[in-house]
């Protein structure tokens, strides 16, 4: 059972592979013993809050993603990094087009499913160490959820099918559930409306316009179309985090390479706020650092 008292709150943003820059922000508060009294996340901001929420460390997490993750093991989307050979890309994209029309989605998120299972242990809403909910909206009853009941994994899964690419979870008997990033990509106002005092968000999309460069292909349109709201929103009111760090280094959402340098990315960018953040935390002294 979790406490009533209320400290202060992590928000993840989604982002796609950008994502992996979460773990260098959670790697930089471990260092300073520094703990979220609760997290929420979006799309992989759910992934990587969820799985720290439930136990994995910031290690963990990133020995994971540099030494044992490559997305051809989770996601069957042939539209990333295809070799330069025209048939093999051919070939991929033909059946990523009758999976798109014949299905709810090119990849239909078993794979992801029995990963996040394993990075979460299984556990449920309310027996997570830290408590942790994310976001997904429900393209039937056209309605933004915030998921906080059943397996964890089951709640991250819905949270970051991107509509097109991912098929859409089912939540109960008339939803489906698409990525929470369509209606808010960070959910600072959860965070708020739930008591916390204090709320830190890690935004991984850098206001104002993309580069044409970056939008390289159909799974790039999709993930700036997706964002173009949390790009244009002004946040004000509880909507308003007391501190929002932004990591990006301008790759488009789908480039996993260099997962060192993200990870560094995140980590230095929270070294830079570390007065903040140990004032929202309540580790500065009298407030003054």
């Amino acid at each position: 059972m979790f406490s009533s008292k209320k400290g202060w709150a992590l928000v993840l943003s989604g982002g796609g592979a950008k994502g992996i820059a979460h773990i260098g922000v959670l790697k930089f508060l471990e260092e300073k013993k520094i703990t979220p009294d609760f997290i929420a996340g979006t799309s992989v901001g759910a992934i990587i809050g969820g799985a720290y929420a439930c136990g994995m460390s910031a290690k963990e997490l990133e020995d994971f993603i540099v030494n044992d993750f490559n997305y051809k093991d989770y996601f069957d989307i042939r539209t990333i990094h295809l070799p330069d050979m025209a048939w093999t890309r051919a070939l991929q994209a033909g059946e990523t087009m009758r999976n798109l029309f014949g299905k709810l989605g090119v990849d239909n998120g078993e794979k992801i499913l029995d990963k996040l299972l394993e990075m979460t242990k299984e556990k449920k809403f309310g027996e997570e160490k830290i408590p942790f909910v994310c976001n997904a909206v429900d393209i039937v009853n056209h309605r933004h959820i915030i998921i906080e009941r059943g397996r964890i994994a089951d709640g991250i899964r819905a949270s970051m099918a991107v509509p097109g690419l991912i098929t859409p979870s089912v939540y109960d008997d008339d939803s489906m559930l698409v990525d929470g990033g369509v209606v808010d990509n960070m959910i600072v106002s959860t965070a708020v409306q739930k008591g916390y005092k204090k709320v830190m968000a890690v935004n991984l999309n850098r206001k104002g316009s993309a580069t044409r460069e970056n939008i390289v292909n159909g799974v790039s349109v999709i993930y700036e179309a997706m964002f173009v709201n949390s790009r244009m929103i002004k946040r004000v009111g509880d909507d308003r985090p007391d501190l929002e760090i932004t990591v990006s280094d301008g790759r488009s959402y789908e480039d996993f390479s260099e997962p060192e340098k993200l990870i560094k990315m995140g980590y230095e960018s929270a070294k830079e706020v570390e007065r903040k953040i140990k004032r929202i935390s309540g580790k500065s002294i009298f407030g003054l650092f």
